[in-house]
């Protein structure tokens, strides 16, 4: 059977049978999954069933979009297959979108639903021209797939996407790096409901960004009196805040680009036991600290018993170095994170620090360090940067806005995950632990 469905810009179109179509099987040399952030604004339609007071969710121009996807080759069925027409060939992926998730507004929908091949398709479609005429002024990856959210009007959501980028092929397999693809341009999103998804909301993306694929952190060194974090290098953790979406985790300010220098990226964090009753806690980066980063705010701490990130009630103890860009200074100190939920710290003595060749350092008594610890001695630990603070407010035209879940950027051990989902984050490892000799 040769079934015809593609997409192109704001609409899924069935192409005419009169057109010539040459189907083919398409072989995929390896496997391969990807996941993407991506954000957007509605600049283009919100059809008039949708719009405003005419659900509870408010839909109009301007608002942004923020959401993820993930396709993976091992999933497609039945086989993909190539067609041709109109100086074009694409290759029909059904089933790759294992993951598809999009906030706009207070409307969040995640996860993805049944298989179908009419226009309500989970599908990934590669598209790549043929036409020598024409370069690669057609290629696209087009992602569309039905999604899980609330109904509207008694009708479930679909979710599509459109990149405009040079193909190598009609391979999924093959599909390149999409950072940055053309979003200068016409690439696009929609988001549909009703008889036949004819009620649209629809705009332009404005950012895509590949997320790498999670590596663990390594306890490389774990006796009294030492422990050693071994950090993976670029798993940042990075996506903005929307204060549209106060709840929704996020470690970024609205509209701050998805990429960050070396500095926020942490080698190896470390607590040593040095004698004479004193500590070194450390923190070694992918590029040394600027004596003035060109942000409003940078953060390097160590967290002990679990902070927020174990949601135990009772004071949790801290030490922060922050950078505060409207004085231009710096300043460390111990703080107490009193409450999690909402949140509150009261902020203690002041910690001399240092900075080293490749990031930073304080020293602290033995003793201060203990009044850290559990009944047993052992202190539970994690390092981590912030590029927002954890008390994190937004002025907005209505007037201030407390985002409620801010993140740090990097975290050794990686004791927080921004998981491909608007609304979600995972805890996929443990906090490392540390004792006195």
């Amino acid at each position: 059977m040769c079934v015809v469905l593609h997409f192109r810009k704001i609409t899924i179109i069935q192409l005419l049978a009169a057109v010539a179509v040459i189907c083919l099987s398409a072989s995929q040399s390896y496997a391969k999954s990807a996941t993407y952030v991506f954000t957007g604004i509605v600049d283009i339609n919100v059809s008039p069933e949708i719009w405003g007071p005419n659900t509870p969710y408010g839909f109009q121009l301007g608002q942004t979009i923020t959401g993820s996807f993930t396709y993976d080759t091992d999933a497609v069925y039945p086989p993909s297959f190539i067609q041709t027409a109109g100086g074009k060939a694409w290759s029909d992926n059904y089933e790759a979108v294992t993951h598809f998730g999009v906030t706009v507004g207070s409307y969040t929908a995640n996860g993805v639903t049944h298989y179908d091949v009419g226009p309500d398709a989970n599908i990934v479609q590669v598209v790549n021209t043929i036409d020598p005429l024409q370069g690669d002024a057609l290629d696209e990856l087009v992602v569309g797939a039905p999604l899980v959210g609330p109904l509207v009007k008694d009708s479930p959501p679909y979710g599509a996407l459109f990149f405009y980028t040079p193909m190598k092929g009609t391979d999924l397999a093959h599909v390149g790096n999409l950072n940055g693809a053309a979003l200068e341009s016409y690439s696009n999103w929609y988001i549909s409901f009703g008889p036949n998804q004819q009620w649209q909301l629809a705009g332009h993306l404005t950012s895509i960004q590949h997320v790498p694929k999670k590596q663990s952190s390594e306890i490389a060194a774990a006796v009294p009196g030492n422990t050693l974090v071994k950090d993976p290098e670029g798993d940042l953790l990075l996506r903005n805040c929307n204060p549209t979406s106060p709840g929704i985790p996020c470690s970024l300010p609205p509209g701050a680009p998805l990429d960050l220098p070396g500095y926020f990226d942490i080698k190896t964090a470390k607590i040593t036991q040095i004698g004479k009753g004193r500590v070194d806690l450390s923190i070694a980066l992918h590029e040394p600290i600027p004596l003035e980063p060109p942000y409003g705010f940078v953060n390097y701490f160590w967290q002990f018993e679990g902070g927020c990130v174990t949601g135990e009630p009772g004071d949790k103890d801290a030490i922060s170095i922050a950078w505060h860009g409207d004085t231009k200074t710096w300043s460390a100190n111990w703080i107490v994170i009193t409450n999690c939920n909402p949140r509150a710290i009261a902020m203690g003595d002041p910690v001399p620090f240092e900075f080293t060749e490749d990031g930073v350092k304080v020293r602290v008594a033995l003793a201060d360090l203990l009044t850290a610890t559990e009944e047993t001695g052992t202190l539970i630990w994690h390092a981590g940067v912030r590029r927002v603070p954890f008390i994190y407010t937004i002025n907005t035209g209505s007037g201030p806005v407390q985002i409620t879940h801010t993140v740090a950027v990097d975290y050794a051990p990686d004791v927080v995950e921004l998981v491909p989902a608007p609304q979600y984050i995972d805890y996929p490892e443990e906090p490392a632990t540390w004792e006195p000799r």
